[in-house]
């Protein structure tokens, strides 16, 4: 369905030619989609991708509501920042952030 819209596939081309491209990273309101396009955009380019509340939960062994209520919101927000800070060091990589990452 979105894969095969016009607009997507000049999009996807737009980022092709962009030789100079190294990260992108997806920002937006939880359950927009971050993850879904991500996936697909880092397939397309060849690209690594990370989903930092998937890679937070695998690191931390544990869901993100769990880590809210068990060591509160603060400290997730480090994690959050430690794990986006870490995606970005790599190069050739789409980054889905988490809702509130912003």
């Amino acid at each position: 369905m979105l894969e095969n819209s016009l607009d997507t596939q000049r999009h996807i081309e737009a980022i092709q030619q962009t030789p100079s491209l190294e990260r992108l990273v997806l920002t937006g309101f939880m359950g927009c989609g971050k993850s879904t396009i991500g996936k697909r955009l880092a397939q397309v380019l060849g690209f690594q991708f990370i989903d930092t509340d998937l890679a937070i939960e695998q690191q931390k062994n544990r869901k993100i509501p769990e880590i809210f209520e068990k060591e509160g919101e603060a400290l997730f927000r480090q994690y959050e920042s430690d794990c986006l800070k870490h995606a970005l060091s790599q190069s050739k990589i789409v980054v889905a952030t988490g809702g509130g990452a912003l």
